[in-house]
């Protein structure tokens, strides 16, 4: 089986997805870990919380995840992150490439000896193959918008939400330590954004898990969709 050209890190969500029928799961080992990678001939599929039993976003080990694709000889990752809205204009269902991140608190790095610095970011051309990918199919999907990460698994209090609502528009548990190492190793990350709940105390209505779930099931048909127009834009072999 030929390498594919662009690879899928998402969440429990995806596992179902008819975009990874018939993969081979393919046992990867890492300096940092091993990881169970789906396989087709035209992606690879990396499920970011591990094999059940699941564990939760404060102990995923994005390390391994990363380091996999690159061992495998993926340049290209395309994510797929659930978030919550600090936007009142932003409601549930709605869809984002953000554009920047914001993650002062715990940066990780492969790099804990050596004095090697990375200038973050992410990568413009998977970015613009996620809106790409959207418009192609007439999907409305927000160009921009910065992502605030937590720690999780514990949801953000309305204070917290306040506070980070001074510098981003969305929260999350995972992606900014995705694009962070994606960066270390030299891999073009980016992300399409779900939009499953506001954040705790911007809407009026009170944050509730069984609304947050309805969401997501609502997202996951879309972001199937564009993630398969992303994967025709990386055919194997290009």
């Amino acid at each position: 089986m030929s390498t594919p050209a662009v690879g899928i890190l998402g969440g429990t969500s995806l596992l179902g997805s008819t975009l990874f029928e018939g993969a081979e799961p393919r046992n990867v080992v890492t300096p940092h870990g091993a990881v169970t990678v789906r396989l087709t001939a035209d992606v690879a599929f990396v499920q970011r919380h591990g094999e059940a039993p699941f564990v939760p976003p404060h102990r995923i080990n994005h390390h391994a995840n990363i380091a996999a694709f690159k061992k495998l000889g993926i340049q290209n990752i395309a994510a797929v992150n659930s978030t919550g809205s600090l936007r009142e204009d932003w409601p549930p269902g709605t869809r984002v490439v953000p554009v920047d991140y914001f993650n002062l608190f715990n940066p990780p790095t492969y790099f804990d000896e050596a004095m090697t610095f990375t200038v973050p970011g992410l990568d413009a051309g998977m970015r613009e193959a996620l809106l790409d990918a959207a418009r192609a199919l007439g999907h409305e999907v927000y160009d921009g918008g910065v992502y605030t990460q937590v720690q999780g698994p514990i949801l953000e209090t309305p204070a917290e939400i306040r506070f980070l609502a001074t510098v981003g528009d969305l929260v999350g548990m995972t992606m900014a330590h995705e694009a962070i190492l994606a960066r270390e190793l030299a891999l073009n990350y980016a992300t399409l954004c779900l939009i499953d709940n506001y954040a705790n105390g911007i809407a009026d209505t009170a944050l509730a898990l069984s609304h947050i779930d309805e969401a997501r099931a609502e997202n996951l048909a879309v972001a199937e969709s564009i993630l398969k127009e992303v994967i025709q834009q990386f055919p194997a072999g290009a």
